[in-house]
């Protein structure tokens, strides 16, 4: 990066501090010991860069106060005092989760610059197979969620899906203390897959009393109606024991586009006025866009074109009022209604939620305690993905017996035996998604000390299922059948597909006018699709850490440990229809496989240097070998180090290797085949039909990235409660697994990449008969950037003003194929909900004032100026800019003293001045289903209000 952007970013992030709002609750680095709060609304613990602060409602007063001399750094397997961790964490209190009240708390997690761009249920409302509509996903730096780690407590959760990533929302949330997310690579310490980050969400497992918290909430429009409970007991038990028992629950309902008024029917057009060099540009971004269909039918090509149905299937008196531009499925100006495909479609999944947690331990002896952990969660949601629709792909012949004989006979002179209709049909209903998710898991095991070491050895047992269920899938196949209906030699109207198999139980249709399906004909041509999920893992672990021998600076610490993991299972069930692909939406295939894998690591610290004319030092290094029973041998290793020159001034790096391992079904997805026709640069561009078959491949290897983080941290002691970080990232992943099209792959193997010529079968003539569409270790990502943390804590006006800073700004982030490289970087283009990339800068600003009993916060989160797509020149698109955005939240609590507990009511509101989201259009082919937004990104929701109350005994 080159000098001058650095200089620009620093004069930003300086200027940041003094005029916008931020909790100084620092984050940026190991987690040190802090006084427990006893009162909501107090927040006197002092501030400190790598320090989480009290906070009204920790629960650490009943942790033993050997425990909070000791630190527990989630970037770092070694515990031990005053010890800071060259790898940068950010950590997220469970008061700054409860000053934004969300619904769950991955709601406050994803708002973090660096998890961009990860899935929620908000960015998930038209995905119905998969089972992922409603998850909650994190992607740090964007790399995808299965490259993200996602802990409880220290320990790895199960994957939520075949492609390895977790969904939150099963995770435990009454007794959260805090999460922290290591903002780099950390494999060395955890395994696979922490390529980009962790993110370890930590209980309070030695919680005592009684907790709780109730809260509503509704959007500005009346709907995404939410309610929020959660109960926590914990209690000794004896003098050797400790029992904790938590549940929480939430359900929150829909919000529907059509309720929003920014929706303004934006949709993506080819212009039919551009040409080369006449200064027009080639794609144009249109308002008031509808699809070119009507519920009631109308041909929109050939010499019949603008012919519509009116509601009782005759011939309409007026034809259909194109607008003065039509491209593809869609037109912009007319008087179609621009809703009529948007009805149904979400900005918000519903979706209901619970979870029960418990942890006991009991001293065995003085020196060994024993621990059980249990946890169940689920999650349901439902979602749609709008009505079924076809654009000029229906075809009806000549002799369709619904067909109106006035058009029949304007075929006859048209000399044309038949057209192709364009049709919304609500009348199956429209599909939609049923997900059912939960989490089991079990865990025991024992801790013990030994001398000044310590060892632990857990077994823990996960296990996940998703069921989807596909409710009004409708069978393509035999919506085409249906309406192709004739007069049949009885008189009756049959399908005729019926004259030749006249057992098919085929039922005749009428396609022309607005009209209820029947039973029979809902019968044959939609049902309930079905599938379930299966995944197991099982763990073992056994670990020692302690003191070597000392140096003039202090004690030469190390950790050791090995462990052993399988993980199995796939999609263990699908219907019949969806084994054979028939579905509209949601087909799979089963298929089932296991992964084995046996580690060993050590990670080793060393003080450098102590209170010396050159301040502090230490040296911090770990290696860890991975045994895969799917592909061998693999060592990750991580080396870092700290030097402070003077109180107030660290610097920090971190060099590392990591890996992310193929999961199962990047592995062992069964094969799909269909035939395509495809072009053989070797032959001339010669054109034949192949056979494809899609599936996974057994001989991936692990990713590997070589990451680095450097940055600095400032306390200064002239400035009492100010802390700043800057850290630099960059992550680059060789052997990034990758699917590409079985043209692609052709391509590719002819440009000398004999990678992919293994998965290409020619006859003995040269020429290709088959391709294997599988996954290859073929192509790099890269991820680049800077993080800004500043916060700065003092009294005023007999309360605490907390201001704080988080700051992302992404460099590069790129994907380079073998023959092209993809920016995304800046750009925020919308793929039906799929993010193309991440605007360069994201913030999250916070002002807390809190003055006994009353508590207010002000949160902005801001998202910067961004191109719908960054390789757009000026004549590209006409509209092509994204213009930043600052959403504010507000939140008010007021501490109530009842009995000898504590009480807090609050109110709180999201998107304060219910900003509209910028338009981002699709590019995508199937632009009828755009939301004229990117709900990966902005906030399509709008204004919400929150109010509830806590309690503490």
């Amino acid at each position: 990066m080159k000098a001058a952007k650095f200089r620009a970013i620093l004069c930003c992030s300086a200027a940041i501090l003094p005029i916008c709002p931020a909790v100084a609750q620092s984050t940026t680095g190991s987690v040190e010991a802090t006084v427990p709060q006893s009162a909501p609304g107090q927040n006197d613990a002092p501030i400190s860069a790598q320090a989480v602060p009290a906070n009204p409602t920790d629960d650490t007063a009943a942790t033993p106060a050997a425990s909070v001399n000791e630190l527990v750094v989630t970037g770092s397997r070694i515990v031990r005092n005053g010890y800071d961790a060259p790898t940068p964490v950010s950590v997220v209190t469970a008061a700054e989760i409860q000053q934004a009240a969300p619904v769950t708390i991955a709601d406050y997690v994803n708002q973090l610059p660096a998890l961009a761009g990860s899935q929620t249920p908000r960015s998930s409302s038209s995905t119905i197979g998969g089972g992922l509509a409603g998850a909650n996903l994190l992607n740090l730096r964007n790399l995808g969620p299965n490259r993200t780690l996602v802990l409880l407590n220290g320990r790895r959760v199960t994957p939520s899906t075949v492609t390895g990533a977790v969904d939150i929302n099963t995770l435990p949330q009454a007794l959260v203390q805090r999460v922290d997310v290591v903002t780099g690579g950390a494999s060395a310490a955890w395994g696979s897959d922490a390529v980009s980050g962790v993110v370890n969400f930590i209980l309070d497992t030695r919680f005592t009393g009684v907790k709780g918290q109730i809260q509503g909430a509704i959007s500005n429009e009346g709907d995404g109606k939410a309610i929020t409970a959660d109960l926590s007991f914990g209690t000794k038990i004896g003098d050797r024991g400790h029992l904790v028992i938590s549940g929480n629950f939430s359900s929150s309902g829909d919000a529907y586009l059509r309720k929003r008024d920014w929706y303004q029917g934006y949709k993506f057009f080819l212009n039919p006025a551009f040409a080369p060099g006449n200064g027009q540009p080639q794609r144009l971004i249109l308002s008031n866009s509808s699809i070119n269909a009507t519920r009631e039918g109308v041909i929109n090509s050939g010499p019949l074109r603008g012919t519509a149905f009116a509601a009782d299937g005759s011939v309409a008196t007026t034809s259909f009022p194109f607008g003065p531009i039509a491209s593809g499925f869609v037109q912009s100006g007319g008087t179609a209604n621009y809703d009529m495909t948007l009805d149904v479609q979400q900005v918000l999944t519903p979706i209901t939620q619970g979870a029960i947690f418990a942890h006991a331990t009991y001293d065995l002896t003085d020196d060994i305690s024993m621990f059980a952990e249990g946890s169940y969660g689920t999650s349901r949601t439902r979602t749609n993905s709008g009505y079924f629709w076809r654009v000029d792909n229906e075809p009806i012949r000549i002799d369709n017996a619904y067909l109106p004989d006035s058009v029949r006979a304007r075929m006859v002179t048209a000399g044309i035996t038949s057209f192709n209709l364009s049709h919304i049909n609500p009348a199956f209903g429209w599909p939609e998604g049923e997900n059912d998710r939960s989490l089991l898991r079990g865990l025991t095991g024992l801790d013990g000390t030994l001398g000044s070491w310590k060892w632990n050895v857990h077994y823990q047992f996960g296990q996940s299922r998703i069921r989807n269920a596909g409710i009004n899938n409708l069978i393509p196949s035999r919506i085409l059948a249906m309406t192709d209906a004739v007069v049949g030699p009885g008189g009756a109207i049959v399908c005729r597909s019926t004259l030749t198999a006249p057992t098919n139980g085929c039922v005749p249709y009428n396609p022309f006018g607005n009209r209820e399906a029947t039973d029979a004909q809902r019968a044959y041509a939609s049902g309930t699709s079905l599938s379930r999920i299966r995944l197991t893992q099982h763990v073992v672990e056994a670990s020692v850490q302690g003191s070597l021998f000392s140096l003039p600076a202090g004690d030469v610490a190390v950790a050791l440990g090995a462990d052993y993991r399988k993980d199995s299972g796939g999609v263990v069930y699908s219907d019949p229809l969806g084994t054979a692909g028939l579905w509209y939406v949601a087909n799979q295939k089963p298929f089932t496989g296991s992964i084995s894998v046996k580690e060993a690591f050590g990670e080793i610290a060393v003080p450098l240097l102590k209170d010396s004319g050159l301040g502090n030092a230490d040296l911090n290094g770990a290696v860890r070998l991975t045994d895969y029973s799917t592909s061998g041998t693999v060592t990750t290793w991580k080396l870092g180090g700290t030097w402070a020159p003077f109180d107030g001034l660290e610097f920090r790096v971190t060099r590392s290797r990591d890996i992310r391992a193929p999961y199962l079904s990047e592995l062992y997805t069964a094969g799909t085949t269909l035939v395509q026709f495809l072009t053989d640069p070797t032959r001339g561009n010669a054109s034949s039909s192949v056979l494809q078959t899609a599936s996974g491949n057994p001989n991936l290897r692990p990713e590997r990235a070589n990451s680095l983080t450097a940055g600095v941290v400032v306390r200064p002691s002239f400035l009492p409660g100010f802390s700043a970080s800057i850290d630099y990232y960059d992550i680059k992943i060789e052997g990034a697994i990758a699917t590409n099209s079985s043209q692609q792959i052709v391509n590719l193997c002819a440009a000398g990449n004999t990678l992919f010529c293994s998965a290409i079968t020619r006859d003995t003539a040269g020429v290709i008969t088959a391709v294997q569409v599988v996954p290859f270790n073929a192509r790099q990502e890269v991820a680049r950037g800077i993080d800004f943390e500043l916060g700065y804590r003092t009294d005023l006006g007999g309360g605490t003003l907390d201001l704080r800073a988080l700051v992302n700004y992404a460099d590069r982030l790129a994907i380079i194929n073998p023959t092209n490289i993809v920016t995304r970087v800046g750009e925020v283009g919308n793929n039906l909900g799929v993010s193309q990339g991440v605007p360069r800068i994201r913030s999250l600003l916070t002002a807390t004032y809190a003055t006994d009993p009353v508590t207010f916060q002000l949160k902005g989160r801001f998202i910067g100026k961004a191109k719908m797509e960054v390789d757009f020149g000026p004549l590209d698109q006409n509209i092509n800019d994204v213009p930043a955005v600052m959403y504010l939240d507000a939140f008010a609590s007021y501490d109530l003293k009842l009995g000898g507990g504590m009480s807090q009511v609050f109110f709180a509101v999201d998107n304060l001045l219910n900003k509209a989201p910028p338009v981002v259009v699709s590019q995508d082919t199937q632009i009828a289903q755009s939301s004229g937004t990117n709900l990966l990104i902005y906030d399509g929701v709008g204004r919400m209000f929150r109010a509830g109350i806590r309690f503490k005994y």
